[in-house]
């Protein structure tokens, strides 16, 4: 019975529950799918920033400003670096809204964590994860959680900034893809 209290006590620990976090990012995000980038059916239109019709404009000149500052070579490994930082930040701040919102234990905010990365993230695997695609649903995904935590605090809080910013994160969404 003590051990089980002890085994209970650490696993609903902060140092144990961000270490989880820290080594479930990392073998999420960085070891599953596809090693470096990967080109879909779509990732040309984005590459080639010629003003199609039906391309929004934040993810190509994302990657245009990475192919300037990076080279030819290497900007779409520099791409995925830039959306998997993304993506756990966006996660992070997410799950933490919640935790600390619904005043939820550590042991209680695993299950919420685990769900925040594994959907929408993983719809690929084992082809891939989302953050290595070369698509908009890189950029996307992640800013959907900032988006959810505005939202959120809109119908809890009722405060006119939480309503302003949640108007900001759905012009900066349809900037990058008009389907979310």
């Amino acid at each position: 019975m003590i051990i089980m209290k002890k085994a209970i006590r650490l696993v609903n620990s902060k140092i144990t529950y961000y270490l989880f976090t820290a080594l479930v990012f990392v073998t999420v995000f960085c070891l599953l799918g596809e090693r470096g980038y990967l080109l879909w059916k779509d990732s040309p239109a984005y590459l080639a920033f010629d003003g199609r019709t039906g391309i929004v404009p934040v993810y190509p000149i994302l990657l245009q400003v990475n192919r300037m500052i990076f080279g030819e070579e290497s900007f779409l490994y520099a791409v995925v670096a830039e959306q998997t930082i993304l993506t756990v930040i966006c996660i992070l701040a997410f799950t933490e809204f919640i935790r600390k919102r619904f005043r939820l234990s550590y042991l209680a905010s695993y299950p919420v964590l685990l769900f925040s990365i594994f959907m929408p993230f993983t719809t690929n695997y084992p082809l891939s994860i989302s953050n290595h695609d070369i698509m908009t649903e890189a950029l996307a995904y992640p800013i959907f959680y900032l988006y959810m935590i505005c939202f959120l605090k809109c119908i809890f809080d009722k405060k006119y900034k939480d309503i302003v910013l949640m108007v900001l994160m759905s012009v900066i969404l349809a900037l990058i893809r008009t389907q979310l």
